[in-house]
């Protein structure tokens, strides 16, 4: 079976990590972040992904190469982005049959081959994941009936237009059938939430709700540390194996001097070098990084190559690929 892996976006709200790096290659506990869903579709017998490029492909495919973990991989670039539905059509020549598509930010463990049997079991055109969420507003409501069709959306609800109702919200994993792909028309620019869903409704079309599942939208700094916290300390166990203990990940190479303070969690990519009485709490770091001594950081997170001078203090600090921080400096967010 195959899957189809939206991975064009930009990652602005990563920004300034995703300013050199596609967001699905950023390293998540020094895995790359698309290994994660990667690992989850092997498990539930993916054996091909095409994933639909357009930021820094080049990067992408030097990160994942033609196969990964297992599992096949094709490249579509996009030169103009044509929304989530343009994105999916691009995909079309190479679906067959029944396919799983799914955006490229989502950690998760959901139960892929329950809804897989589900959607056989309905003989549907199209199954969406869902999952409740307390508050919906700044999401789409999705309504179903008793037996799981999807009924109705609701784009951004008020309080008032989910009183007394499930608040679900589209989990951003997909079960399509060919047909699905034909409903868009070749080079135009679509929302598959916006343009296509509404006009399934009463068509095949079901959902299924997932109640107890890890699930998270990668897509903004909040969450990236979130995640990164859930995986050190083992709210979600991956589907791959990670080189960690506790709260602690630390990748070859990587060389820390006397008299280190950690506190909290630590993660540190390969190759860096941490100097003399160093102070980390809570703190993402990249490859190649060198934190010169005396230095303190705190919920702190390093893209690759940079540079930390001496008694450098930064709190809450976000800094892109190869920046450099001068000796003394402090920066407080």
């Amino acid at each position: 079976m195959k899957a189809v892996i939206l991975v064009g976006g930009e990652g602005t709200r990563l920004r300034p990590l995703t300013y050199c790096m596609p967001k699905a290659a950023a390293p998540v506990v020094n895995e790359p972040m698309l290994a994660y869903m990667l690992g989850w579709l092997k498990k539930h017998g993916i054996t091909e992904a095409i994933l639909v490029a357009c930021y820094l492909p080049s990067k992408l495919k030097k990160v994942f190469g033609n196969k990964y973990l297992g599992i096949k991989l094709r490249y579509i670039y996009e030169d103009t982005p044509l929304g989530t539905g343009g994105a999916i059509k691009r995909a079309e020549k190479y679906i067959k049959s029944t396919a799983v598509v799914m955006n490229g930010d989502l950690l998760t463990d959901m139960d892929l081959s329950k809804m897989l049997r589900l959607h056989k079991k309905n003989k549907a055109a199209a199954t969406i994941a869902l999952t409740p969420v307390e508050d919906p507003s700044a999401f789409g409501l999705v309504e179903t009936a008793k037996d799981g069709s999807v009924t109705g959306f609701i784009e951004k609800p008020s309080s008032e237009e989910v009183k007394g109702k499930e608040t679900n919200i589209n989990a951003g994993v997909y079960v399509f059938e060919p047909e699905v792909f034909k409903m868009m028309a070749p080079g135009k620019v679509y929302s598959i939430e916006r343009d296509i869903f509404p006009l399934m409704l009463n068509e095949g079309f079901y959902g299924l709700v997932f109640k107890n599942m890890y699930w998270m939208d990668c897509g903004t700094l909040e969450k990236y540390r979130q995640v990164t916290g859930d995986l050190l300390n083992g709210k979600f166990t991956p589907f791959i194996k990670l080189n960690k203990k506790n709260n602690l990940a630390a990748g070859c190479g990587t060389v820390l001097g006397a008299g280190v303070k950690i506190k909290g969690y630590l993660v540190l990519g390969k190759n860096c070098k941490i100097g003399k009485n160093v102070s980390l709490k809570n703190c993402i770091i990249w490859e190649r990084v060198k934190i010169k001594d005396g230095a303190v950081l705190a919920d702190c997170i390093l893209a690759h190559g940079c540079v930390i001078g001496e008694k450098a203090v930064l709190c809450g600090a976000v800094l892109g690929e190869a920046a450099v921080v001068k000796p003394g400096s402090k920066t407080i967010n």
